[in-house]
């Protein structure tokens, strides 16, 4: 909305145009040293870049400002998704014999992995004053968007 409701259908074409190319550019550049890890990344990277590149344009129109709730909850957000990610790198180690086995093994150690990287973020949301339990419930209750 920040661009369409604004006449500007253009600008939000070309970024999307420019993330697409930065989207090949790294499938390329990392299929072969990561495999399928590389395209997942690729896409995650080229993703953030479509974001952050529409972020700073309509911050440089003065169309965005982050409020002061937003600037006091960012650096939070950010340590709970850190912890998350600590989380799932030692769950991940745990699991490893199990993501080598059948599929409803595998199966199983992605289900563990999800559930442990929901419950590291909501604890770590909570217990550092990123979220409040409310928000957490709403998020849970529209399915998580």
């Amino acid at each position: 909305p920040g661009f369409f409701a604004r006449g500007d259908v253009a600008m939000p074409a070309r970024i999307g145009v420019a993330s697409v190319a930065v989207n090949v550019a790294l499938a390329v550049a990392l299929l072969r040293p990561f495999g399928h890890v590389g395209l997942a990344l690729a896409t995650s990277a080229a993703a953030w870049f479509n974001a952050g590149l529409l972020a700073w344009v309509l911050a440089r129109r003065g169309h965005l400002a982050p409020d002061r709730r937003l600037r006091g909850r960012l650096t939070r957000m950010l340590a709970a998704a850190g912890v998350m990610a600590a989380v799932l790198a030692g769950a991940r180690l745990g699991l490893e014999s199990t993501m080598d086995g059948s599929a409803a093994a595998r199966a199983a150690g992605l289900a563990a992995l999800v559930l442990a990287g929901a419950a590291a973020y909501a604890a770590a949301a909570l217990w550092l004053r990123a979220a409040a339990p409310g928000e957490l419930r709403r998020a849970l209750g529209r399915g998580g968007a």
